[in-house]
């Protein structure tokens, strides 16, 4: 290589050049490497909150079902009751 007249560049200046585009190129790389992570996290969190939307209306469903369960426990008690007590008075 050489300079702007033509002169040959000292071996030292030709390799902090090297060396200079081999940074240049690194910090390049790592700014690609964080944008891409930034967005993967975005997309995470966005998966997560999602998630966590999803769970809370599956909970609510299990407690809701709950309840229902408990009403159905009830009534098929009253009605082995009452058969019971249908059964009794017969005799």
């Amino acid at each position: 290589m050489s300079d702007t007249n033509g002169n040959p560049k000292p071996e030292w200046l030709e390799r902090l050049d090297r060396l200079d585009a081999s940074h240049v190129k690194l910090m390049t790389d790592h700014e690609l490497f964080v944008q891409a992570q930034e967005r993967a996290w975005e997309r995470h969190e966005k998966w997560l909150a999602e998630q966590e939307r999803a769970w809370e209306r599956q909970n609510l469903a299990w407690q809701e079902q709950k309840e229902r369960d408990k009403i159905l426990d009830k009534r098929i008690g009253d009605l082995v009751s009452a058969i019971g007590e249908l059964i009794r008075g017969r005799k």
